[in-house]
């Protein structure tokens, strides 16, 4: 079982609705870090295109990029296209390269949209991808997932909009994209093209590698769930090395208490008692504690929880408050 992009707009909206649910008791929720490390090195500018002329992009804001022409539906055989938003950083690019030339790409996701910045930090799935580009000479590129940021196959998040939101459609978005680009900056054929991502895109990253290998030659994939399944206890366990990490700022206390309150609420939970379940809603101040007396809103109010712990930014080495 394997999360979809749909799937993650579904549990945004779910969770959009824990947190309306519980609005007392989770007003405060911590702040998330860029994952983006040492970049001091990497020039601040964008300097266009590789080796193609000044005006041969189409533009909008300083940074964006635009490939105007993918495809819509990857499998019906249609030809409806929509404009997909991509960055490109050629700082480091070596396209004389004795060896073959190399194109790291930063592959989006579900969440907030793209920044420009993306290609100069690599911003939180793709920083160790800038590290990288200087040492082999990487021309650096970035695109957004569609019906996420400003890339909207559809101009709305409509039932009927929405059968165009999966994975393998943006799989096949990457291998067009990837000819696109090859053709449009004149990178030669033999360059050779590693997709970067983390969590979600780090599934697309290694998903590209695996369907499409006659485009990417390797992957980078970090933290993700290829094979993820129910009750992933290997996921579960790394949490609680991360909750135990007094580098973090953890310690065996808040690991300790972590999984008092889960077990508590768990046994709330199964137990099967109304007066259990309504004690537990006065407890979080939940605005209509009925709403746990139905078993399909149970998975969420947990979710509203677990998701508190800003377990993908903590990483010692990242700056920020």
């Amino acid at each position: 079982f394997v999360q979809s992009p749909a799937m993650a707009f579904n549990r945004g909206l779910r969770t959009a609705f824990a947190l309306a649910l519980l609005a007392c008791s989770l007003a405060s929720v911590a702040h998330a870090f860029s994952l983006a490390q040492n970049v001091g090195f990497v020039r601040d500018q964008f300097r266009g295109s590789a080796n193609a002329a000044a005006g041969d992009v189409a533009r909008d804001d300083a940074g964006e990029l635009w490939f105007e022409n993918q495809i819509l539906d990857h499998f019906d055989g249609s030809k409806v296209t929509w404009r997909q938003r991509y960055f490109m950083n050629d700082t480091f690019y070596n396209a004389t390269a004795e060896q073959q030339p190399v194109v790291f790409l930063c592959v989006g996701g579900e969440g907030p949209a793209l920044q420009p910045t993306v290609v100069v930090t690599g911003g939180v799935h793709c920083a160790w991808m800038i590290h990288l580009a200087e040492k082999y000479g990487a021309l650096i590129v970035a695109v957004e997932h569609r019906f996420y940021g400003k890339s909207m196959p559809k101009p709305d998040y409509t039932v009927e909009s929405l059968k165009y939101l999966s994975s393998r459609q943006a799989q096949a978005d990457l291998d067009v994209f990837q000819s696109f680009v090859t053709q449009k900056y004149a990178i030669p054929e033999q360059a050779r093209w590693v997709t970067f991502g983390g969590s979600y895109p780090g599934m697309m990253a290694a998903w590209a590698r695996l369907l499409y290998p006659q485009s990417f030659f390797a992957s980078v994939s970090s933290s993700a769930p290829v094979e993820a399944m129910l009750n992933m206890q290997g996921y579960n366990d790394v949490v609680a090395y991360s909750m135990n990490d007094t580098t973090v700022g953890g310690s065996p206390a808040c690991l300790s208490s972590i999984k008092e309150a889960f077990a508590w609420m768990g046994d709330q939970i199964s137990s099967g008692s109304n007066f259990d379940l309504l004690n537990m809603g006065s407890k979080f101040n939940v605005c209509d504690k009925d709403d746990l007396l139905d078993p399909e809103n149970h998975k969420v109010f947990l979710e509203a929880f677990w998701g508190l712990f800003p377990l993908q930014s903590n990483d010692p080495s990242c700056e920020g408050d």
